[in-house]
């Protein structure tokens, strides 16, 4: 059965609303640990109440008030980035964060908020139901103490955590802002906006609810919930995904399913938001000319009903007047339960091109259809080119030449593959290439480690049968300093295909990007020959590379979606261009990054629920760990959303972290941070050709 109707009906009984005001109450509570939290309240009124009436809906804040203070360190501890920065003799924002010590919360203080969505009993699958009963020994208390933790429904939220390095509350949540109401049931919390930079509104939207909240990030750790968008202010579409913001403030975000009578079918659509969160616009992505019939490899590129128009990613670069969107799935088809779709053509092919010339109406120009590789799968869903689900765009900071890219990156979640086109305002002449296959990365020597619930035994990974086939393949970013590829790898379940399918691994990895913008338009990478997919050196001389690779153990049948490069602690480092051999300076070198293991539990593909810190080498793009970031009760690595109690009594049970992002109001460096603009103000940070 369909859970999205139901989901969409439930909303219903949703107000549209608007911030008012807030309310402070005196409470304190104490949490299990001794730490003390502040409650308040924030009014939120509808805009347009039925007959004229208005209602009121409580938003709740619950606040650490402890201050933070210098964090206690073994000697040794973070080597990894303290070695990092003595290579390479770090002199920006990480260098003024470390000189600060530990900052008081507030304004000058980092940290990360979560998008998390309340767990309950339609989360867990069949499979769940057999692993607690054949759990053994510890199985009847764990069916007693833990199963209801999982099962009680509740409130999603945002959660608000201590990002600031040189402090105690490091990995501590220190706010959570529980969404109120009806509004707050059932929208498994989805994504926000890639990057955020200060005085932005964030943009976080419903996947299973089509509702649009925005928030207010001014008064951190608190945060402020502004505006709330019901699904019918937005009938042209459904299904929220991602949002990209405007140097104006204003936003443009993916409604991947169709109109509300259509919903979760095509063609869904872009939309334009103001920084209020108010609607100002609805842009069908239905090709006006329709697709070829045929794409570039001899087949449709719309095989089954519909438009194929389905935007998931999406990625804009305003100095071009150019933004785009990838087409991923019908929405309505991939989370049926407890059947799946039988027709692999519900994943699309496609990337569309809009001209946003007029940011107001954005117009769609082109509709590309991603190159097919050289495997020959045994299982068809997996070809190259299916499920385009995340983007990557370049950034508008010059290369170790002193040109700036003009390049966009896409990738195939079904597939495994990453594309490329060199120049986004002419596709036609600068057509996509595979530039990547995520079989390289599986086989990397960096990779090389124990993929506990992956790989049988935990290896070898030269094992694997389709390493890049389905691999879950899903957030896609270049670094600002448009040398590195991040990639997160979902995995492939053991025997997820056939009994001797060994599954793919979980992990993110980092790719070397430098050659291949450096050639411009006159790259020579094609992943064209099936001894390039597990070497990619072979698809020709200036492919990526892989720099780093993190791997993810979890058991769960889900891993890493979501990420996020943190903005705020970027390096200035002295490196060599590979090109040229000649020294220059990168001001805008990335030192970390956080993840949320987990994906969307009724598509049958979960996670362990936990929100990681990764450290980067900021000259060699070498990923491992942050040990340091650490969960508050348990005292491991990574934050855990799986908790039977939240701060201040606020609620309870397991939390589905999905999306993330680094914010920081008024930082040290007034200028870290902030969006760069064609190469001239490269973040308030000087650059050295």
């Amino acid at each position: 059965m369909t859970k999205l109707p139901r989901a969409l009906l439930a909303s219903t009984a949703a107000i549209f609303l608007f911030a008012s005001g807030s309310l402070t109450t005196a409470l304190i509570f104490r949490d299990s640990g001794s730490s003390h939290y502040r409650r308040s309240t924030q009014t939120i009124r509808d805009a347009s109440g039925a007959g004229g009436s208005s209602s009121e809906h409580t938003i709740v804040n619950y606040t650490l008030t402890d201050k933070p203070s210098p964090a206690k360190r073994k000697a040794g501890a973070n080597a990894s980035l303290a070695s990092a920065s003595a290579t390479s003799a770090a002199t920006g924002a990480t260098a003024q964060h470390q000189a600060a010590g530990c900052p008081p919360a507030g304004n000058g203080h980092e940290y990360t908020i979560v998008w998390s969505g309340k767990m309950n009993a339609a989360d867990l699958t069949g499979k769940d139901a057999i692993t607690y009963a054949q759990g053994g020994a510890v199985n009847p208390e764990g069916i007693k103490e833990v199963l209801p933790q999982e099962l009680v429904p509740g409130q999603d939220m945002m959660v608000t955590i201590d990002a600031e390095r040189g402090c105690d509350t490091y990995g501590k949540v220190v706010n959570i802002a529980l969404v109120p109401g009806a509004d707050g049931l059932e929208n498994e919390p989805h994504h926000m906006q890639y990057i955020w930079f200060p005085g932005e509104s964030v943009q976080a939207g419903g996947l299973f609810t089509s509702r649009l909240f925005t928030y207010d990030m001014s008064k951190l750790p608190q945060v402020r919930l502004v505006h709330i968008d019901e699904p019918w202010n937005t009938p042209g579409g459904s299904i929220w995904d991602a949002f990209d913001v405007l140097p104006d403030g204003t936003a443009y975000g993916t409604l991947m399913g169709g109109p509300l009578y259509a919903y979760g079918m095509t063609p869904g659509e872009v939309v334009h938001i103001g920084a209020d969160g108010k609607i100002l616009g609805e842009f069908s992505a239905n090709a006006p000319e329709g697709l070829p019939p045929i794409d570039t490899n001899g087949l449709p590129s719309c095989p089954d009903l519909g438009s194929c128009a389905n935007p998931h990613g999406i990625q804009a670069r305003a100095d071009l007047h150019r933004l785009f969107t990838s087409d991923y799935a019908e929405p309505a088809r991939i989370i049926e339960d407890p059947t799946k779709p039988e027709n692999f053509n519900i994943f699309r092919r496609t990337v569309r091109e809009w001209d946003i010339t007029d940011t107001n109406h954005p117009k769609l120009i082109k509709v590309d259809v991603m190159p097919k590789g050289p495997r020959d799968d045994s299982n068809p869903g997996h070809a190259e080119n299916l499920g385009i689900m995340e983007l990557g765009k370049t950034w508008d900071y010059p290369l170790a030449n002193g040109t700036v890219p003009k390049g966009m990156f896409s990738e195939s979640m079904c597939g495994g593959a990453i594309f490329y086109t060199s120049d986004v305002t002419d596709t036609t002449n600068h057509p996509w290439h595979e530039v990547f296959d995520s079989t390289t990365a599986v086989l990397s020597p960096k990779a090389q480690s124990a993929f506990s619930g992956q790989v049988p035994n935990g290896g070898p990974n030269s094992q694997i049968t389709e390493a890049g086939g389905c691999d879950g393949a899903a957030w896609l970013n270049v670094t600002p300093d448009n040398r590195f590829l991040l990639h997160a790898i979902n995995g492939r379940y053991i025997n997820q295909d056939d009994f001797a399918d060994s599954g793919t691994p979980k992990m993110l990895y980092a790719l070397d990007v430098q050659k291949l913008l450096a050639a411009g338009s006159h790259y020579q990478c094609n992943i064209d020959n099936i001894r390039a997919v597990n070497d990619s050196t072979k698809g020709g001389p200036d492919c990526p590379t892989v720099a780093g690779v993190a791997p993810v153990n979890d058991t769960s049948s889900g891993g890493p979606h979501w990420g996020a490069f943190d903005n705020f602690s970027l390096s200035t480092v002295q490196l060599t261009d590979p090109q040229t051999h000649k020294p220059f300076t990168d001001t805008h070198a990335v030192t970390r990054l956080a993840f949320a293991n987990y994906f969307v539990a009724r598509t049958g593909v979960d996670g362990n629920h936990k929100l990681c810190m990764l450290n980067m080498d900021p000259v060699s793009g070498d990923l491992s760990y942050d040990n340091t970031f650490i969960d508050e009760k348990l005292g491991t690595p990574c934050v855990d959303f799986n908790r039977k109690h939240w701060p201040g009594g606020a609620t309870t049970g397991y939390y589905k972290p999905h999306s993330m992002l680094f914010v920081e109001n008024d930082p040290p460096n007034k200028d870290v941070g902030q969006p760069i603009n064609n190469g001239n103000d490269t973040g308030g940070l000087p650059y050295t050709p």
